[in-house]
């Protein structure tokens, strides 16, 4: 157990004196309302580390003079080691080896904010043997920050600088401003020096051979050295983005497909050359949607290519670096990129036999999901996939999260015979968008569940959700089935209309009657078993059923539903619709409009007859309402 820290302290914070006005010491600036050094303290405590070394230099008497009366309500041993010059993050710490003796420590920069999980970060700096773990983690402005290089075992391989660092590509990974170090660090610093521990000591010690461990982090990480950033972790502490991305608060991840989804897909081999990489538009803003929602951004990708030695795997970091670089400069970041590079079919010329392997990792299977949900704080079952190929589908299936399609790259056009998308989107941003923010009429559909359930919370409650298609039932179905769950509630979400299709064939009638009444007679009896939505079982004892169908609310049946939706749209959007979807089908011109005509004729005039059955008529607001890059 790692039980000292130091915190460095004493430098002049020349970036920040449009706040201080240099009245303050920066580590007293208040973030939220209370010196950050306070929080770095409190974190500290939190995981029982009682003996905090503080370098300190510029204003020195004010910071000792407030941080007292804080270290002792808290139990805390405290020193101070005032530098009469600054010293850098580094040069200070010679004077402390006599209080660090043999002790590995903790190392925090007095400006940063942080809420982590120091036993876990403790835990694999002490297994790894390395002589210092340093915390990283991507950000939004990798092309103003210092970068680090790891190789597949998480060692630091090199630093890179900004401003002196060549032209080019590199992975978004820098510096958290938090470290475990071990007593060997101290024998690579100078006395009495300026030095900095990113810039001089590390790149040192990784040349003489020391081993440097990173350690990767999705928790809140964030620098309040300019004023700027300074309100932005005061935005984060009000909407309390601290405490949620902590390691002990699991949260949902949005998976991205790369080609076809984040990039343009390429025909034959794929993206083999890093001038082929060129991203889809917005994309970029898709990524930046789930990073600003608190959200894991990560990208599962096949990448056979390089077992079939069309490229090498140190030529697919750069194009993955490429992808980051290129994201970051739109201030998006991906949390981690998962690969599999392996291909079960032998016969390519210079193809890699080590390689070539039926593994557990390429999808459709879905090895990479379930690792990054072993790696990362992650809930599967409220995650979702974004991708464009059947492939993508069963693998989100197969892990359990849900799985959204878009209309770029390959476009789902393969997902046949019952394993499709559980929504189809235009593109990525609008899929991500969806993601995070569904749709608001789901929060009045809820509130009105909620008043019709109070008092008979323990018999099990029907809801069901009719309209024409492309009105947007699922959608707006699945949305309400997301935000039920989150807060607790067991939730059966069925769509009879692909029900129908999978189970009764093509030849049944579209919405049947009888097909209601089976769902709605399960449900009411609690045993909706034999029902499998998505490879997922139903619920027999959920709470909330949800019943989504072109004529879920018909007369006949209106009396044993709880509750009733109607989600319309102006005829010229759902004419536009349906001959989008008709068109990314492959149907003809000529086929589309017959289509379009005979839904128009038919359909929507049978369809809306419910709407003076129903409790609640909706209209959906379009999604992702954001520029184009």
């Amino acid at each position: 157990m790692i039980t000292k820290a130091v915190i460095a302290a004493g430098g002049l914070g020349t970036r920040i004196r449009s706040v201080t006005g240099d009245q303050l010491p920066k580590a007293l600036v208040p973030v939220g309302g209370e010196p950050i050094v306070f929080r770095q303290l409190r974190l500290l405590h939190r995981y029982d580390v009682n003996e905090v070394i503080l370098l300190a230099g510029h204003l020195s008497g004010q910071l000792r003079e407030a941080i007292a009366p804080m270290a002792s309500s808290l139990g805390m041993q405290t020193h101070f080691l005032i530098e009469d010059k600054p010293l850098g993050t580094a040069g200070g710490l010679p004077a402390a080896r006599e209080l660090l003796g043999n002790d590995h420590y903790l190392f925090l920069c007095g400006d940063i904010a942080v809420d982590m999980d120091l036993e876990r970060l403790s835990a694999v700096h002490i297994g790894s043997l390395a002589a210092a773990t340093i915390v990283v983690h991507p950000n939004d402005h990798p092309y103003d920050s210092d970068l680090v290089a790891v190789d597949e075992n998480e060692c630091v391989t090199a630093i890179m600088p900004r401003g002196n660092r060549p032209p080019g590509y590199y992975r978004n990974l820098v510096f958290g401003s938090v470290y475990c170090l071990s007593p060997r660090v101290v024998n690579f610093i100078e006395p009495d020096k300026k030095q900095d521990l990113n810039n001089d000591i590390f790149p040192h010690m990784i040349s003489v051979g020391e081993r440097l461990r990173a350690y990767n982090t999705p928790e809140y990480l964030r620098d309040v050295g300019t004023a700027e950033r300074l309100a932005r972790v005061e935005a984060d502490i009000i909407a309390g983005l601290l405490e949620t991305l902590h390691w002990s608060n699991p949260r949902p991840a949005v998976f991205f497909d790369r080609d076809g989804v984040l990039n343009v897909e390429r025909g034959g081999r794929g993206v083999t050359h890093i001038d082929e990489l060129e991203l889809l538009p917005r994309a970029a803003d898709a990524v930046k949607i789930v990073n600003d929602a608190g959200q894991l951004a990560i990208v599962v990708t096949n990448q056979s290519a390089v077992a079939k030695g069309f490229m090498t795997p140190k030529y697919l970091e750069r194009i993955f670096a490429k992808l980051e670089t290129e994201l970051g400069e739109h201030g998006a970041k991906l949390d981690r990129i998962y690969h599999c590079p392996h291909h079960p079919e032998e016969g390519f010329p210079g193809e890699v036999p080590e390689l070539k392997i039926a593994c557990e990792c390429r999808k459709p299977k879905p090895g990479m999901l379930l690792r990054a949900a072993q790696e990362l704080p992650i809930t599967l079952a409220d995650s979702c996939f974004i991708g464009d190929t059947q492939r993508d589908v069963v693998a989100a299936q197969r892990a359990g999260a849900f799985a959204y399609g878009v209309r770029t790259g390959r476009a789902c056009r393969d997902c046949i015979g019952g394993v499709e998308p559980l929504l189809m989107f235009n593109d990525v941003c609008e899929a991500a968008h969806y993601a995070i923010y569904g749709v608001p009429e789901a929060v009045y559909v809820i509130q009105d569940i909620k008043a019709k359930r109070s008092g008979n919370e323990d018999k099990p409650f029907t809801l069901t959700v009719c309209g024409p298609q492309a009105s947007g039932k699922t959608m707006l179905a699945h949305d309400v089935a997301r935000r039920l769950r989150r807060v607790g509630l067991s939730v059966n979400h069925l769509c009879c209309d692909d029900w129908r299709r999978f189970h009764g064939g093509e030849g049944a009638l579209i919405g049947g009657p009888e097909t209601y009444d089976q769902m709605v007679d399960s449900f009411a009896l609690g045993e909706p078993h034999c029902i499998t939505v998505d490879n997922r079982p139903l619920d027999d004892t959920a709470e909330i059923n949800i019943i989504e169908g072109l004529y879920a609310c018909p007369p006949g049946l209106r009396s044993r539903i709880d509750f009733s939706v109607y989600v319309d749209a102006h005829d010229f959007v759902l004419e536009d619709r349906l001959t989008l979807i008709y068109g990314w089908m492959g149907k003809r011109a000529d086929a589309i409009e017959e289509a379009v005509g005979r839904a128009r004729c038919e359909e929507w005039h049978a369809v809306r007859q419910q709407i003076d059955l129903v409790d609640l008529t909706v209209r959906l607001s379009p999604l992702s309402p954001l520029p184009s890059q």
